[in-house]
């Protein structure tokens, strides 16, 4: 096991692993960056594509509802999908100013990236890409 897939790929790389064929078991939203890492150090890997993930197509009313009058104070996304989805939606419902008020947490810096190029005002990314690491970095900076 690895923290995330930069380590897997410095893992496999340095050991006697690479010379091994890896499966890569995903869903139809496949972690691209992490393809192009093992294609750049020559690790054999098969993708299989076991599961669909659906992103959701709408905000819940209450959602909305709760942007537009400043209910909401933070969020948290553990996937890219999570937050370019959350993004892609803000315009439909007049709610991406709103947003960029708000905390944002984020698993990871990949996991943030989309919201740092759209400007965020509040943006923290977990010291590590776990839950523990997540919820230490809320408590840290959303209770304080």
């Amino acid at each position: 096991t690895s923290i995330d897939s930069d380590t897997l790929v410095k893992k496999i790389n340095k050991t006697n692993f690479s010379n091994h064929n890896f499966i890569y078991l995903c869903s139809n939203i496949v972690n691209t960056d992490f393809l192009k890492k093992t294609k750049k150090h020559q690790i054999s890997l098969q993708t299989k594509i076991i599961y669909k993930t659906i992103p959701v197509i709408k905000f819940r009313n209450k959602l909305i509802k709760s942007l537009k009058l400043d209910k909401i104070s933070g969020a948290t996304f553990l996937s890219k999908l999570a937050a370019a989805t959350f993004l892609s939606l803000l315009p439909r419902y007049d709610c991406f100013s709103a947003a960029r008020e708000i905390g944002i947490y984020c698993i990871s810096e990949r996991v943030a990236g989309p919201f740092k190029k759209a400007n965020f005002k509040f943006v923290y990314v977990a010291s590590r890409p776990n839950e523990n690491a997540l919820i230490k970095s809320i408590k840290k900076r959303h209770f304080a």
